[in-house]
């Protein structure tokens, strides 16, 4: 049904991650316009290699409130993460953007993996209702590990807060997003998936820089004993 960019397997080496989708479903985004978000969520989906191992996905929306749809491991195959995804609804109201990653860092991540990347992915058409408490709830998120993606849409969104609601841009990495309309976010895909991609092989490479190795250890007393041996 959707074309599959690439594959946590291929692109990744399989590398595991636990990706949230935080989906704005407010008045000011029609219900067309918000189908093509789901719409947009089920592409990137289709190119992760989802399994128990591998990447998890959860999805909530929010407008004056917020409601998770499913929850990470809720759902073990791409298929039946597919399938919920046709069901996602369509709330209407404010967009109270704060008030949603606070719920995000309180109970979106509970059910998380230790020791993979963390990621949530937000979209979103305008400025939040309380834009110091979005900072706030997104500078919390971050300093708990959380990697976030902002993607804005449409001409009212505000690019300084999208900016600085997102984790910090890297070299060859890029955590914000901007397109003019929702027919356009399909020109995100690519780049959007080779972002969170990157991002799950770096969380693996800085477990095994830090992560205790016995045997490289037992080798360095070895080769020290041995030096000590001979003078």
């Amino acid at each position: 049904m959707f074309m599959v960019i690439c594959t946590f397997l291929e692109g990744c080496g399989g590398k595991p991650a636990d990706v949230l989708f935080l989906i704005d479903s407010s008045s000011s985004i029609h219900r067309n316009d918000f189908k093509k978000e789901v719409k947009f969520v089920k592409s990137v989906v289709s190119a992760f290699d989802i399994g128990p191992d591998k990447a998890s996905v959860g999805v909530s929306t929010f407008s004056d409130s917020f409601q998770s749809v499913f929850q990470l491991n809720e759902f073990t195959t791409k298929e039946d993460i597919l399938k919920a995804l046709d069901h996602v609804p369509y709330l209407r109201g404010g967009t109270d953007t704060g008030n949603a990653l606070k719920n995000i860092r309180e109970y979106g991540f509970n059910m998380a993996r230790p020791n993979v990347a963390h990621i949530l992915i937000i979209i979103t058409d305008g400025l939040s209702r309380d834009p110091a408490d979005t900072l706030l709830q997104a500078k919390l998120l971050k300093e708990s590990e959380v990697q976030i993606f902002a993607i804005g849409v449409g001409p009212f969104t505000d690019k300084k807060e999208l900016r600085n609601m997102a984790s910090s841009a890297e070299e060859d990495l890029e955590y914000n997003f901007n397109v003019f309309k929702f027919d356009a976010l399909k020109s995100i895909e690519k780049l959007l998936v080779k972002s969170t991609c990157e991002v799950s092989k770096q969380q693996m490479e800085d477990i095994r820089k830090y992560t205790f190795q016995p045997e490289k250890i037992l080798k360095s007393i070895i080769l020290l004993t041995f030096k000590m041996e001979l003078t």
